[in-house]
């Protein structure tokens, strides 16, 4: 059984759920629509050419996806051992402040392939160095924002219903994928245009992430 203990977390955390889900929304789709960008980019980083000797570095489009668990390995501990205690001396940082500035990051990520795809609509071919960057800010509240949320489901459960709500966080995936499925189905007009094309569509979810991070700050004071 649950209890009531058990009861009175499952319900304190279903509104976080709703919250994190929208940023699985965000994430996930560097594995769809940030790939169909980047196939339209500049992705040569390397081209050396001296004599016989010829090196390039130019991944395809999902290959670019690498850069995110790099990047993971690489911010884990520059914010356990750097960024948290530098700004623990000015603020206590706290799993909820995380989450907020995470979910802020999330927003701020999809801004830049908004101003990208808006350059190859233009008909101009922008470096996927630019697409680089998102990732990297994706991944700084990725940090905030998924590790935090594992720990804090973690924390605040009952001895035994820490697995369950443990499994219950996970289901944020699957909402905010749900959720991205469906946007995808309404905005696609019969004759197969869409209603939002091109930047639209990144600043939709960039528009969708911001709100969701507004609502966040306002429930978690309570």
């Amino acid at each position: 059984t649950i209890g009531p203990d058990g009861l009175r977390a499952l319900l304190n955390l279903i509104p976080l759920l709703l919250f994190v889900a929208p940023f699985w929304s965000l994430f996930d789709q560097t594995a769809s629509a940030w790939v169909i960008q980047a196939e339209n980019m500049n992705r040569t980083f390397l081209d050396v050419n001296l004599g016989s000797f010829h090196l390039s570095v130019e991944p395809s489009a999902s290959q670019l996806q690498a850069v995110n668990p790099l990047l993971v390995m690489l911010f884990i501990p520059l914010f356990s051992y750097f960024i948290y205690p530098l700004v623990g001396r000015f603020v206590t940082v706290t799993p909820l402040r995380k989450m907020g500035v995470g979910f802020l990051l999330a927003a701020l990520s999809f801004v830049v392939p908004a101003i990208l795809e808006a350059r190859i609509t233009a008909g101009e071919t922008p470096h996927a160095i630019w697409q680089v960057l998102a990732y990297a800010i994706l991944t700084a509240a990725e940090i905030l924002v998924s590790i935090t949320t594992l720990e804090f489901f973690y924390t605040q459960a009952p001895k035994r219903m820490k697995s369950f709500l443990m499994a219950f966080q996970l289901l944020a995936v699957s909402v905010g994928n749900v959720f991205t499925a469906i946007v995808n189905s309404v905005i696609e007009r019969p004759d197969g245009s869409l209603l939002l094309e091109g930047a639209a569509y990144y600043w939709f979810f960039a528009g969708v992430m911001f709100v969701s991070t507004l609502l966040f700050i306002l429930w978690s004071q309570f």
